[in-house]
């Protein structure tokens, strides 16, 4: 079995990409892209790894699903303290307590 190189977005394999959402870049822009990758390492670290992230210019996108708006609030305070996050549109939604 050889180590190829990943020719997937971020140096992922496909499998790892779709987990995160990533599948392909949605922006040209290799910060961004960049930008993307970061912010979906650090919410995978807090164990929340269905959360989409995607970043045009600064402008980061954050949509999925958690548990309760704690959860909801503690993604967009670690998303603004990347280097890079000029703005962030919090859509995650959060599952309702009834």
């Amino acid at each position: 079995m050889t180590n190829k190189p990943s020719n997937t977005p971020y140096g992922l394999n496909p499998k790892e990409s779709r987990k995160l959402g990533l599948v392909q870049p949605s922006s040209s822009n290799p910060k961004d892209v960049e930008l993307e990758a970061a912010i979906a390492r650090q919410i995978r670290g807090m164990g929340n790894g269905k959360i989409r992230v995607r970043a045009k210019a600064g402008k980061i996108s954050l949509s999925g699903v958690v548990d309760d708006f704690g959860t909801k609030r503690s993604i967009a305070d670690v998303v603004r303290t990347i280097p890079g996050v000029r703005k962030i549109l919090n859509e995650i939604k959060v599952l309702s307590s009834d």
